[in-house]
Protein backbone atom coordinates (compact mmCIF):
# COMPACT_ATOMS: atom_id res chain seq x y z
CA UNK A 1 0.00 0.00 0.00
CA UNK A 2 2.83 2.51 0.76
CA UNK A 3 3.96 1.86 -2.70
CA UNK A 4 0.53 2.43 -4.28
CA UNK A 5 0.33 5.77 -1.99
CA UNK A 6 3.66 6.73 -3.39
CA UNK A 7 3.07 6.32 -7.03
CA UNK A 8 -0.31 8.29 -6.51
CA UNK A 9 0.77 11.29 -4.95
CA UNK A 10 4.08 11.45 -6.93
CA UNK A 11 1.86 12.02 -10.46
CA UNK A 12 -0.49 14.06 -8.44
CA UNK A 13 2.37 16.78 -7.64
CA UNK A 14 3.67 16.58 -11.01
CA UNK A 15 0.14 17.10 -12.52
CA UNK A 16 -0.06 20.48 -10.11
CA UNK A 17 3.51 21.42 -10.92
CA UNK A 18 2.58 20.86 -14.55
CA UNK A 19 -0.49 22.08 -14.93
CA UNK A 20 0.28 25.51 -16.58
CA UNK A 21 2.72 24.87 -18.98
CA UNK A 22 2.21 25.35 -22.81
CA UNK A 23 2.92 22.41 -24.84
CA UNK A 24 3.07 21.89 -28.60
CA UNK A 25 2.13 18.15 -29.15
CA UNK A 26 2.79 16.26 -32.64
CA UNK A 27 -0.40 14.73 -33.74
CA UNK A 28 0.13 11.40 -36.10
CA UNK A 29 -1.77 8.69 -37.57
CA UNK A 30 -2.56 5.78 -35.85
CA UNK A 31 -0.34 3.12 -37.16
CA UNK A 32 -0.64 0.56 -34.98
CA UNK A 33 -1.40 -1.96 -37.95
CA UNK A 34 -5.11 -3.11 -36.37
CA UNK A 35 -7.12 -5.62 -38.68
CA UNK A 36 -10.39 -4.38 -37.63
CA UNK A 37 -11.24 -0.70 -36.48
CA UNK A 38 -14.75 0.17 -35.62
CA UNK A 39 -15.87 3.76 -34.74
CA UNK A 40 -18.63 5.25 -32.81
CA UNK A 41 -20.46 5.31 -36.19
CA UNK A 42 -20.74 2.08 -36.18
CA UNK A 43 -21.83 1.71 -33.08
CA UNK A 44 -24.94 3.68 -33.11
CA UNK A 45 -25.70 2.89 -36.97
CA UNK A 46 -26.20 -1.00 -35.38
CA UNK A 47 -27.81 -0.14 -32.39
CA UNK A 48 -25.21 -1.73 -30.69
CA UNK A 49 -25.34 -1.28 -26.69
CA UNK A 50 -21.78 -3.49 -25.73
CA UNK A 51 -18.72 -3.73 -26.97
CA UNK A 52 -19.16 -7.70 -27.49
CA UNK A 53 -21.99 -6.56 -30.02
CA UNK A 54 -19.66 -4.74 -31.77
CA UNK A 55 -17.29 -7.42 -32.71
CA UNK A 56 -19.62 -10.13 -32.54
CA UNK A 57 -19.62 -10.20 -36.79
CA UNK A 58 -16.01 -10.32 -37.12
CA UNK A 59 -14.40 -13.34 -38.88
CA UNK A 60 -12.02 -15.54 -37.16
CA UNK A 61 -14.08 -14.23 -33.50
CA UNK A 62 -16.49 -15.73 -31.14
CA UNK A 63 -18.80 -14.27 -28.96
CA UNK A 64 -20.43 -15.71 -25.91
CA UNK A 65 -23.29 -14.49 -24.26
CA UNK A 66 -24.64 -16.18 -21.26
CA UNK A 67 -27.24 -14.42 -21.31
CA UNK A 68 -28.14 -10.64 -22.17
CA UNK A 69 -25.42 -8.97 -23.58
CA UNK A 70 -24.90 -6.40 -20.79
CA UNK A 71 -24.46 -9.47 -18.29
CA UNK A 72 -21.44 -11.06 -19.65
CA UNK A 73 -19.68 -12.18 -22.54
CA UNK A 74 -16.47 -14.14 -23.15
CA UNK A 75 -13.99 -13.77 -25.96
CA UNK A 76 -12.17 -16.05 -28.31
CA UNK A 77 -9.67 -15.17 -31.13
CA UNK A 78 -8.91 -18.26 -33.64
CA UNK A 79 -10.07 -21.21 -31.40
CA UNK A 80 -7.82 -20.14 -27.97
CA UNK A 81 -9.91 -19.70 -24.73
CA UNK A 82 -11.34 -16.52 -23.94
CA UNK A 83 -8.46 -16.04 -20.70
CA UNK A 84 -6.06 -15.84 -23.80
CA UNK A 85 -7.14 -12.55 -25.60
CA UNK A 86 -5.75 -9.29 -23.82
CA UNK A 87 -8.43 -6.59 -23.04
CA UNK A 88 -7.28 -3.06 -23.71
CA UNK A 89 -7.76 0.77 -22.89
CA UNK A 90 -6.11 3.33 -24.48
CA UNK A 91 -2.77 0.54 -24.49
CA UNK A 92 -3.17 -0.14 -20.29
CA UNK A 93 -4.58 -3.50 -20.04
CA UNK A 94 -7.53 -4.35 -17.86
CA UNK A 95 -8.14 -8.21 -17.91
CA UNK A 96 -9.70 -9.06 -15.36
CA UNK A 97 -7.24 -10.47 -12.36
CA UNK A 98 -9.59 -12.97 -11.01
CA UNK A 99 -10.96 -14.54 -13.89
CA UNK A 100 -12.01 -13.96 -17.99
CA UNK A 101 -15.40 -14.11 -16.76
CA UNK A 102 -15.49 -10.62 -15.98
CA UNK A 103 -13.32 -8.93 -18.64
CA UNK A 104 -16.21 -7.14 -20.68
CA UNK A 105 -17.37 -5.32 -17.26
CA UNK A 106 -16.26 -1.82 -18.51
CA UNK A 107 -16.98 1.18 -16.13
CA UNK A 108 -17.87 3.30 -19.33
CA UNK A 109 -21.00 3.81 -21.24
CA UNK A 110 -21.42 2.81 -25.17
CA UNK A 111 -20.99 6.97 -26.41
CA UNK A 112 -18.09 7.30 -24.73
CA UNK A 113 -16.29 5.67 -27.13
CA UNK A 114 -14.55 6.71 -29.68
CA UNK A 115 -12.73 3.55 -31.46
CA UNK A 116 -12.98 -0.55 -30.91
CA UNK A 117 -9.57 -1.53 -32.51
CA UNK A 118 -9.17 -5.41 -32.95
CA UNK A 119 -6.07 -7.00 -33.57
CA UNK A 120 -6.87 -11.11 -34.06
CA UNK A 121 -3.94 -12.51 -33.69
CA UNK A 122 -0.73 -12.91 -31.62
CA UNK A 123 0.90 -9.74 -31.26
CA UNK A 124 3.07 -8.65 -27.96
CA UNK A 125 2.45 -5.37 -29.40
CA UNK A 126 1.12 -3.90 -25.60
CA UNK A 127 3.01 -7.07 -23.65
CA UNK A 128 2.01 -10.44 -22.15
CA UNK A 129 -1.44 -11.39 -22.50
CA UNK A 130 -2.95 -11.26 -26.04
CA UNK A 131 -2.15 -15.05 -27.32
CA UNK A 132 -4.44 -15.07 -30.35
CA UNK A 133 -5.57 -11.27 -30.14
CA UNK A 134 -6.01 -8.05 -28.77
CA UNK A 135 -9.16 -5.31 -28.37
CA UNK A 136 -7.65 -1.98 -27.37
CA UNK A 137 -10.98 0.69 -26.56
CA UNK A 138 -10.26 3.93 -27.22
CA UNK A 139 -12.31 6.44 -25.31
CA UNK A 140 -13.31 9.73 -26.57
CA UNK A 141 -11.47 13.09 -26.15
CA UNK A 142 -13.26 16.30 -25.68
CA UNK A 143 -13.21 18.37 -29.02
CA UNK A 144 -16.52 20.80 -29.06
CA UNK A 145 -19.20 20.90 -26.96
CA UNK A 146 -21.93 17.92 -27.66
CA UNK A 147 -25.20 16.04 -26.25
CA UNK A 148 -26.37 12.73 -27.13
CA UNK A 149 -29.06 10.91 -25.03
CA UNK A 150 -30.51 7.68 -26.24
CA UNK A 151 -34.00 6.03 -25.38
CA UNK A 152 -34.84 2.37 -25.84
CA UNK A 153 -37.25 -0.23 -25.07
CA UNK A 154 -37.66 -4.05 -25.90
CA UNK A 155 -38.98 -7.27 -25.54
CA UNK A 156 -38.85 -8.98 -22.00
CA UNK A 157 -39.56 -5.11 -20.51
CA UNK A 158 -36.02 -4.35 -21.62
CA UNK A 159 -35.20 -0.37 -21.06
CA UNK A 160 -31.70 1.05 -22.34
CA UNK A 161 -31.25 4.84 -21.87
CA UNK A 162 -27.77 6.21 -22.11
CA UNK A 163 -26.49 10.13 -22.13
CA UNK A 164 -23.33 11.75 -22.70
CA UNK A 165 -23.16 15.67 -22.35
CA UNK A 166 -19.50 17.47 -22.79
CA UNK A 167 -18.39 20.90 -22.44
CA UNK A 168 -15.34 22.39 -24.35
CA UNK A 169 -13.23 25.14 -22.96
CA UNK A 170 -10.48 27.13 -23.49
CA UNK A 171 -7.88 25.39 -21.99
CA UNK A 172 -9.97 22.10 -21.63
CA UNK A 173 -12.86 20.42 -21.09
CA UNK A 174 -15.47 18.16 -18.73
CA UNK A 175 -17.64 15.28 -20.21
CA UNK A 176 -20.01 13.42 -18.11
CA UNK A 177 -22.06 9.90 -19.10
CA UNK A 178 -24.63 7.79 -17.79
CA UNK A 179 -25.74 4.39 -18.58
CA UNK A 180 -28.92 2.66 -16.91
CA UNK A 181 -30.16 -0.85 -17.78
CA UNK A 182 -32.91 -3.58 -16.85
CA UNK A 183 -34.85 -6.49 -17.81
CA UNK A 184 -37.59 -8.47 -16.63
CA UNK A 185 -35.71 -11.29 -18.43
CA UNK A 186 -36.54 -14.02 -20.81
CA UNK A 187 -36.42 -17.08 -18.86
CA UNK A 188 -36.36 -17.84 -15.00
CA UNK A 189 -33.59 -16.30 -13.33
CA UNK A 190 -32.50 -13.99 -16.04
CA UNK A 191 -33.23 -10.23 -15.20
CA UNK A 192 -30.53 -7.92 -14.68
CA UNK A 193 -30.33 -4.34 -13.59
CA UNK A 194 -27.03 -2.02 -14.91
CA UNK A 195 -25.95 1.14 -14.07
CA UNK A 196 -23.08 3.21 -14.69
CA UNK A 197 -21.55 6.48 -14.56
CA UNK A 198 -17.99 8.14 -16.53
CA UNK A 199 -16.66 11.44 -16.41
CA UNK A 200 -13.72 13.08 -17.98
CA UNK A 201 -11.46 16.28 -17.57
CA UNK A 202 -8.70 17.84 -19.11
CA UNK A 203 -7.26 20.53 -18.19
CA UNK A 204 -3.74 21.73 -20.24
CA UNK A 205 -1.25 19.24 -19.93
CA UNK A 206 -3.86 16.99 -17.05
CA UNK A 207 -6.81 14.58 -17.91
CA UNK A 208 -8.51 12.30 -15.74
CA UNK A 209 -11.18 10.02 -15.77
CA UNK A 210 -13.35 8.07 -13.41
CA UNK A 211 -15.65 5.16 -14.22
CA UNK A 212 -18.07 3.62 -11.79
CA UNK A 213 -20.30 0.00 -12.93
CA UNK A 214 -22.68 -1.92 -11.13
CA UNK A 215 -24.25 -4.86 -12.10
CA UNK A 216 -27.47 -7.30 -10.52
CA UNK A 217 -28.01 -10.25 -12.42
CA UNK A 218 -30.00 -13.42 -12.86
CA UNK A 219 -27.04 -15.67 -13.58
CA UNK A 220 -29.14 -18.97 -13.88
CA UNK A 221 -26.56 -21.89 -14.04
CA UNK A 222 -23.59 -19.41 -15.71
CA UNK A 223 -21.17 -21.69 -13.40
CA UNK A 224 -23.04 -24.76 -13.44
CA UNK A 225 -24.46 -25.78 -16.81
CA UNK A 226 -27.36 -27.94 -16.75
CA UNK A 227 -27.52 -28.20 -13.16
CA UNK A 228 -30.53 -25.78 -12.78
CA UNK A 229 -29.18 -23.28 -10.32
CA UNK A 230 -30.55 -20.00 -10.11
CA UNK A 231 -27.45 -18.26 -9.30
CA UNK A 232 -27.54 -14.18 -8.49
CA UNK A 233 -24.11 -12.26 -9.18
CA UNK A 234 -23.56 -8.20 -7.78
CA UNK A 235 -20.51 -6.88 -9.52
CA UNK A 236 -18.83 -2.78 -9.37
CA UNK A 237 -16.10 -1.95 -11.26
CA UNK A 238 -14.40 1.01 -10.50
CA UNK A 239 -11.92 2.77 -12.60
CA UNK A 240 -9.69 5.77 -12.67
CA UNK A 241 -6.69 7.04 -14.68
CA UNK A 242 -3.82 10.76 -14.65
CA UNK A 243 -2.46 11.46 -17.11
CA UNK A 244 -0.13 14.28 -17.70
CA UNK A 245 2.24 14.88 -20.61
CA UNK A 246 5.44 17.17 -19.00
CA UNK A 247 7.24 17.12 -22.13
CA UNK A 248 6.84 16.61 -25.66
CA UNK A 249 6.10 13.13 -26.75
CA UNK A 250 6.66 11.86 -22.93
CA UNK A 251 3.52 10.68 -21.21
CA UNK A 252 2.83 9.19 -17.61
CA UNK A 253 -0.44 7.64 -16.18
CA UNK A 254 -1.46 6.17 -12.94
CA UNK A 255 -4.24 4.14 -13.01
CA UNK A 256 -6.64 1.61 -10.89
CA UNK A 257 -9.25 -0.76 -11.33
CA UNK A 258 -11.39 -2.39 -8.86
CA UNK A 259 -13.58 -5.13 -9.34
CA UNK A 260 -16.22 -6.66 -6.62
CA UNK A 261 -18.53 -9.65 -7.04
CA UNK A 262 -20.92 -11.18 -4.48
CA UNK A 263 -22.21 -14.84 -5.83
CA UNK A 264 -24.78 -17.04 -4.61
CA UNK A 265 -25.12 -19.87 -6.19
CA UNK A 266 -29.18 -20.11 -5.19
CA UNK A 267 -30.86 -16.85 -5.04
CA UNK A 268 -33.88 -18.24 -3.24
CA UNK A 269 -31.72 -19.71 -0.65
CA UNK A 270 -28.41 -17.58 -0.26
CA UNK A 271 -27.05 -19.40 2.99
CA UNK A 272 -26.30 -22.18 0.82
CA UNK A 273 -23.24 -20.78 -0.64
CA UNK A 274 -21.65 -17.56 -1.55
CA UNK A 275 -18.66 -16.34 -2.72
CA UNK A 276 -17.21 -12.21 -2.16
CA UNK A 277 -14.41 -11.62 -4.00
CA UNK A 278 -12.53 -8.18 -4.67
CA UNK A 279 -9.65 -7.66 -6.60
CA UNK A 280 -7.47 -4.68 -7.14
CA UNK A 281 -5.15 -4.18 -10.14
CA UNK A 282 -3.30 -0.11 -10.15
CA UNK A 283 0.17 0.83 -11.22
CA UNK A 284 1.96 3.86 -13.29
CA UNK A 285 2.87 3.71 -17.10
CA UNK A 286 5.73 5.97 -18.92
CA UNK A 287 5.82 6.37 -22.46
CA UNK A 288 7.75 8.12 -24.93
CA UNK A 289 7.11 8.17 -28.63
CA UNK A 290 9.82 9.16 -30.16
CA UNK A 291 8.37 10.19 -34.08
CA UNK A 292 10.90 11.10 -36.35
CA UNK A 293 8.89 11.48 -39.89
CA UNK A 294 6.03 9.25 -41.22
CA UNK A 295 8.33 6.78 -42.05
CA UNK A 296 10.28 6.54 -38.55
CA UNK A 297 8.35 5.78 -35.01
CA UNK A 298 10.21 4.32 -32.06
CA UNK A 299 7.66 3.78 -28.81
CA UNK A 300 9.20 2.87 -25.57
CA UNK A 301 6.91 2.49 -22.54
CA UNK A 302 7.51 0.95 -18.88
CA UNK A 303 4.46 -0.44 -16.82
CA UNK A 304 4.65 -1.00 -13.23
CA UNK A 305 1.60 -2.89 -11.92
CA UNK A 306 0.37 -4.89 -8.87
CA UNK A 307 -2.55 -6.89 -8.40
CA UNK A 308 -4.41 -8.05 -5.77
CA UNK A 309 -7.05 -10.29 -4.49
CA UNK A 310 -9.30 -10.21 -1.42
CA UNK A 311 -11.26 -13.73 -1.35
CA UNK A 312 -13.45 -15.55 0.53
CA UNK A 313 -13.32 -18.72 -1.37
CA UNK A 314 -9.29 -17.77 -2.46
CA UNK A 315 -7.99 -15.98 0.22
CA UNK A 316 -5.57 -12.73 0.10
CA UNK A 317 -2.84 -12.97 -2.94
CA UNK A 318 -1.12 -10.35 -4.78
CA UNK A 319 1.57 -10.50 -7.11
CA UNK A 320 3.54 -7.64 -9.05
CA UNK A 321 4.23 -6.93 -12.75
CA UNK A 322 7.27 -4.88 -14.25
CA UNK A 323 7.26 -4.85 -18.04
CA UNK A 324 9.46 -2.77 -20.27
CA UNK A 325 7.37 -2.45 -24.01
CA UNK A 326 9.86 -1.57 -27.25
CA UNK A 327 7.11 -0.54 -30.49
CA UNK A 328 9.50 0.62 -33.60
CA UNK A 329 7.53 1.25 -36.81
CA UNK A 330 10.16 1.70 -40.16
CA UNK A 331 9.04 1.59 -44.02
CA UNK A 332 11.55 0.08 -46.39
CA UNK A 333 12.22 0.78 -49.62
CA UNK A 334 8.72 2.78 -50.14
CA UNK A 335 6.64 -0.08 -49.97
CA UNK A 336 7.40 -2.38 -47.22
CA UNK A 337 5.58 -1.22 -43.80
CA UNK A 338 6.98 -3.19 -40.62
CA UNK A 339 6.24 -2.84 -37.02
CA UNK A 340 8.70 -4.52 -34.72
CA UNK A 341 7.69 -5.27 -30.53
CA UNK A 342 10.05 -6.38 -27.94
CA UNK A 343 8.48 -6.82 -24.38
CA UNK A 344 10.29 -7.74 -21.36
CA UNK A 345 8.51 -8.60 -18.26
CA UNK A 346 8.63 -10.19 -14.73
CA UNK A 347 5.99 -11.25 -12.16
CA UNK A 348 8.05 -11.46 -8.66
CA UNK A 349 6.38 -14.68 -8.24
CA UNK A 350 8.48 -15.78 -10.94
CA UNK A 351 12.18 -16.18 -11.02
CA UNK A 352 12.62 -15.48 -15.13
CA UNK A 353 11.98 -12.74 -17.01
CA UNK A 354 10.38 -13.27 -20.22
CA UNK A 355 11.25 -11.79 -23.53
CA UNK A 356 8.25 -11.77 -25.72
CA UNK A 357 8.65 -10.28 -29.52
CA UNK A 358 6.37 -9.87 -32.29
CA UNK A 359 6.76 -8.55 -35.98
CA UNK A 360 4.19 -7.40 -38.91
CA UNK A 361 5.02 -6.93 -42.48
CA UNK A 362 3.10 -5.15 -44.94
CA UNK A 363 4.62 -5.85 -48.60
CA UNK A 364 2.61 -3.10 -51.11
CA UNK A 365 2.72 -4.84 -54.64
CA UNK A 366 0.32 -1.62 -55.75
CA UNK A 367 -2.19 0.46 -54.78
CA UNK A 368 -4.84 -2.09 -54.99
CA UNK A 369 -3.03 -5.31 -53.67
CA UNK A 370 -0.86 -5.63 -50.65
CA UNK A 371 0.79 -8.97 -48.74
CA UNK A 372 0.48 -8.95 -44.89
CA UNK A 373 3.12 -11.79 -42.64
CA UNK A 374 3.21 -11.74 -39.56
CA UNK A 375 5.64 -13.57 -36.27
CA UNK A 376 4.53 -13.69 -32.51
CA UNK A 377 6.12 -15.55 -29.51
CA UNK A 378 3.59 -14.44 -26.61
CA UNK A 379 2.59 -15.79 -23.05
CA UNK A 380 0.34 -15.79 -20.53
CA UNK A 381 0.41 -15.60 -16.77
CA UNK A 382 -2.64 -17.55 -14.98
CA UNK A 383 -5.26 -15.75 -13.21
CA UNK A 384 -6.02 -16.04 -9.41
CA UNK A 385 -8.98 -18.08 -9.65
CA UNK A 386 -7.19 -20.63 -11.87
CA UNK A 387 -4.29 -20.34 -8.91
CA UNK A 388 -5.85 -20.69 -6.28
CA UNK A 389 -9.90 -21.57 -6.35
CA UNK A 390 -11.75 -24.30 -4.87
CA UNK A 391 -15.60 -25.25 -4.61
CA UNK A 392 -17.52 -28.67 -4.98
CA UNK A 393 -17.09 -28.24 -8.85
CA UNK A 394 -13.64 -26.46 -9.11
CA UNK A 395 -10.36 -26.87 -8.24
CA UNK A 396 -7.28 -24.82 -8.99
CA UNK A 397 -3.82 -25.06 -9.30
CA UNK A 398 -1.42 -22.96 -7.70
CA UNK A 399 1.81 -24.46 -9.19
CA UNK A 400 0.62 -23.71 -12.82
CA UNK A 401 3.16 -21.72 -15.32
CA UNK A 402 2.62 -19.31 -17.90
CA UNK A 403 1.28 -20.80 -21.13
CA UNK A 404 2.86 -19.86 -24.27
CA UNK A 405 2.65 -19.69 -27.87
CA UNK A 406 4.19 -18.88 -31.09
CA UNK A 407 2.14 -17.89 -34.43
CA UNK A 408 2.97 -17.50 -37.69
CA UNK A 409 0.55 -16.41 -40.43
CA UNK A 410 -0.65 -13.86 -43.20
CA UNK A 411 -3.13 -12.76 -45.95
CA UNK A 412 -3.78 -11.03 -48.93
CA UNK A 413 -6.00 -7.77 -49.75
CA UNK A 414 -7.04 -7.06 -53.31
CA UNK A 415 -8.94 -3.74 -54.33
CA UNK A 416 -10.98 -3.28 -57.66
CA UNK A 417 -13.26 -0.39 -58.35
CA UNK A 418 -16.29 -1.28 -56.10
CA UNK A 419 -14.65 -5.16 -55.05
CA UNK A 420 -12.65 -5.79 -52.08
CA UNK A 421 -10.93 -9.53 -51.35
CA UNK A 422 -9.05 -11.01 -48.64
CA UNK A 423 -7.68 -14.55 -47.30
CA UNK A 424 -5.54 -15.33 -44.68
CA UNK A 425 -3.99 -17.99 -42.43
CA UNK A 426 -2.66 -18.88 -39.28
CA UNK A 427 -0.26 -21.35 -37.46
CA UNK A 428 -0.41 -21.33 -33.56
CA UNK A 429 1.92 -23.87 -31.60
CA UNK A 430 0.68 -23.58 -27.83
CA UNK A 431 2.98 -25.24 -24.82
CA UNK A 432 1.95 -25.52 -21.32
CA UNK A 433 -1.84 -24.31 -22.15
CA UNK A 434 -4.25 -23.89 -19.31
CA UNK A 435 -7.55 -25.33 -18.99
CA UNK A 436 -10.40 -26.76 -17.24
CA UNK A 437 -10.93 -30.46 -17.13
CA UNK A 438 -11.82 -34.27 -16.74
CA UNK A 439 -10.98 -37.42 -17.50
CA UNK A 440 -14.69 -38.47 -17.85
CA UNK A 441 -17.97 -37.02 -18.45
CA UNK A 442 -19.02 -38.87 -15.28
CA UNK A 443 -16.54 -37.00 -12.97
CA UNK A 444 -17.96 -34.45 -10.43
CA UNK A 445 -15.04 -32.18 -10.41
CA UNK A 446 -13.17 -29.89 -13.26
CA UNK A 447 -9.69 -29.29 -12.45
CA UNK A 448 -6.98 -27.12 -14.17
CA UNK A 449 -3.96 -27.72 -15.42
CA UNK A 450 -1.40 -27.15 -17.66
CA UNK A 451 -2.63 -29.65 -20.61
CA UNK A 452 0.33 -29.67 -22.64
CA UNK A 453 0.61 -28.65 -26.43
CA UNK A 454 -1.80 -27.70 -28.43
CA UNK A 455 -1.09 -26.61 -32.24
CA UNK A 456 -4.25 -24.56 -34.19
CA UNK A 457 -4.32 -23.50 -38.04
CA UNK A 458 -7.00 -22.32 -40.10
CA UNK A 459 -7.61 -19.62 -42.55
CA UNK A 460 -10.35 -16.98 -43.60
CA UNK A 461 -11.56 -15.91 -46.85
CA UNK A 462 -14.07 -12.60 -47.58
CA UNK A 463 -15.39 -10.46 -49.99
CA UNK A 464 -16.84 -6.76 -49.95
CA UNK A 465 -19.00 -5.25 -52.95
CA UNK A 466 -19.93 -1.74 -52.86
CA UNK A 467 -21.43 -1.48 -56.48
CA UNK A 468 -23.42 2.04 -55.62
CA UNK A 469 -23.60 4.17 -53.02
CA UNK A 470 -26.68 2.66 -51.50
CA UNK A 471 -26.42 -0.59 -51.27
CA UNK A 472 -22.83 -2.79 -49.77
CA UNK A 473 -22.67 -6.09 -49.23
CA UNK A 474 -20.43 -8.05 -46.77
CA UNK A 475 -19.77 -12.22 -46.99
CA UNK A 476 -16.83 -13.83 -45.19
CA UNK A 477 -15.84 -17.71 -43.67
CA UNK A 478 -13.74 -18.88 -41.45
CA UNK A 479 -12.28 -22.29 -40.87
CA UNK A 480 -10.01 -23.52 -37.60
CA UNK A 481 -9.13 -26.99 -36.46
CA UNK A 482 -6.91 -28.06 -33.55
CA UNK A 483 -5.05 -30.89 -32.18
CA UNK A 484 -3.80 -31.49 -28.73
CA UNK A 485 -1.14 -33.44 -26.92
CA UNK A 486 -3.48 -34.78 -24.22
CA UNK A 487 -7.02 -36.24 -24.09
CA UNK A 488 -9.51 -35.24 -22.08
CA UNK A 489 -12.88 -33.14 -21.52
CA UNK A 490 -11.83 -29.58 -21.78
CA UNK A 491 -14.72 -26.97 -19.94
CA UNK A 492 -13.72 -24.23 -22.25
CA UNK A 493 -10.81 -24.12 -24.26
CA UNK A 494 -11.30 -26.99 -26.59
CA UNK A 495 -15.27 -26.19 -27.40
CA UNK A 496 -13.93 -23.51 -30.80
CA UNK A 497 -15.93 -22.90 -33.67
CA UNK A 498 -14.72 -25.05 -36.93
CA UNK A 499 -17.06 -23.02 -39.54
CA UNK A 500 -18.46 -19.41 -39.36
CA UNK A 501 -20.47 -17.81 -42.02
CA UNK A 502 -20.90 -13.69 -41.79
CA UNK A 503 -23.31 -12.10 -44.46
CA UNK A 504 -24.57 -8.39 -44.11
CA UNK A 505 -26.31 -6.04 -46.48
CA UNK A 506 -26.28 -2.50 -46.38
CA UNK A 507 -28.83 -0.54 -48.09
CA UNK A 508 -29.83 3.08 -48.30
CA UNK A 509 -33.80 3.54 -49.79
CA UNK A 510 -35.64 6.74 -49.39
CA UNK A 511 -33.84 7.82 -45.71
CA UNK A 512 -34.25 4.73 -44.41
CA UNK A 513 -30.86 2.79 -43.70
CA UNK A 514 -31.91 -0.84 -43.74
CA UNK A 515 -28.93 -3.71 -42.15
CA UNK A 516 -28.81 -7.29 -42.40
CA UNK A 517 -26.84 -9.21 -40.32
CA UNK A 518 -26.43 -12.82 -40.75
CA UNK A 519 -23.73 -15.51 -39.22
CA UNK A 520 -23.78 -19.45 -38.86
CA UNK A 521 -21.84 -21.13 -36.34
CA UNK A 522 -20.72 -24.94 -36.05
CA UNK A 523 -18.84 -25.75 -33.06
CA UNK A 524 -16.25 -28.64 -33.52
CA UNK A 525 -17.50 -31.24 -30.76
CA UNK A 526 -21.42 -30.28 -31.10
CA UNK A 527 -24.09 -31.40 -33.83
CA UNK A 528 -26.52 -28.36 -33.59
CA UNK A 529 -25.38 -25.25 -35.45
CA UNK A 530 -26.36 -21.70 -34.47
CA UNK A 531 -27.95 -19.33 -37.32
CA UNK A 532 -28.37 -15.35 -36.82
CA UNK A 533 -30.37 -13.21 -38.63
CA UNK A 534 -30.78 -9.27 -37.33
CA UNK A 535 -32.37 -6.27 -38.69
CA UNK A 536 -32.14 -2.56 -38.22
CA UNK A 537 -34.18 -0.18 -39.86
CA UNK A 538 -33.67 3.75 -38.73
CA UNK A 539 -33.87 7.07 -40.64
CA UNK A 540 -32.79 10.34 -39.33
CA UNK A 541 -35.68 12.50 -39.12
CA UNK A 542 -34.13 15.69 -38.80
CA UNK A 543 -30.07 16.76 -37.62
CA UNK A 544 -30.91 15.79 -34.10
CA UNK A 545 -33.42 13.20 -34.36
CA UNK A 546 -32.93 9.75 -35.28
CA UNK A 547 -35.24 6.48 -34.68
CA UNK A 548 -34.66 3.15 -35.33
CA UNK A 549 -36.30 -0.35 -34.89
CA UNK A 550 -34.25 -3.68 -34.22
CA UNK A 551 -35.27 -6.63 -34.70
CA UNK A 552 -32.39 -9.64 -33.18
CA UNK A 553 -32.64 -13.44 -33.66
CA UNK A 554 -35.15 -12.66 -36.37
CA UNK A 555 -35.63 -16.35 -37.42
CA UNK A 556 -36.56 -17.29 -33.93
CA UNK A 557 -33.74 -19.67 -33.72
CA UNK A 558 -32.88 -21.24 -30.49
CA UNK A 559 -29.01 -22.49 -29.69
CA UNK A 560 -27.69 -22.81 -26.49
CA UNK A 561 -23.92 -20.91 -27.11
CA UNK A 562 -23.15 -22.53 -23.85
CA UNK A 563 -24.95 -25.93 -23.14
CA UNK A 564 -27.12 -26.55 -20.71
CA UNK A 565 -27.38 -22.32 -20.36
CA UNK A 566 -30.75 -21.49 -22.10
CA UNK A 567 -30.32 -17.90 -24.52
CA UNK A 568 -32.88 -16.08 -25.97
CA UNK A 569 -34.75 -16.04 -28.84
CA UNK A 570 -36.15 -12.99 -30.96
CA UNK A 571 -35.71 -9.57 -29.02
CA UNK A 572 -37.62 -6.55 -31.08
CA UNK A 573 -36.90 -2.91 -29.84
CA UNK A 574 -37.46 0.37 -30.75
CA UNK A 575 -34.86 2.97 -30.08
CA UNK A 576 -34.82 6.93 -30.29
CA UNK A 577 -31.78 8.97 -30.23
CA UNK A 578 -31.30 12.73 -29.92
CA UNK A 579 -27.77 14.18 -30.64
CA UNK A 580 -26.11 18.00 -30.79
Amino acid sequence: MKVKGFLLAILFLLCENLLYSQIEVVVKADKDYYDFVYSDVNILTSNYKTISEVIYFTPNINLIHKGFQLTQAHFFINGGSFEQVGLFVDGIKINDPQTGHYNFDFPWTSLDIKDINLIKKGTTIYGSGPLNGLLNIKLKEIVNDSFKFITEYGTYNTVYSALRAQKKFEDGGISLSIEKSFSDGYHEDTDYKKETVFITGNYNIAKIQIGYDEKNYGAYDYYTPGKNMPSYEHVITRYGKISITPFNNYELQTYIRTHSDLFTLNRYNPSYYQNNHLNIMYGGLMKYDLYMDSDKELIWHYNWQREEIQSSRLGYHHRIKNAGIFNGYFTLFNNIKSNINISLENYDVYNSIDLLPSINLIYILSENINFNAYYSYSARYPNFTELYYQDPYNIGDSALKPERSTESGGNINFKLNFVSFITGFFYRYGIDIIDWGKDNPSDAIWKIKNIGKIITTGFNIGFKFKPTEILSLNFDYSYLNSYNSENYISKYGLSYLKHKINGEVEMNIFDFLLLFQYTYKSYIDRAENANYLNLVLSRNISDWLKASLKIENVLNHYFEEIKGIPAPERIISGRVEIGF
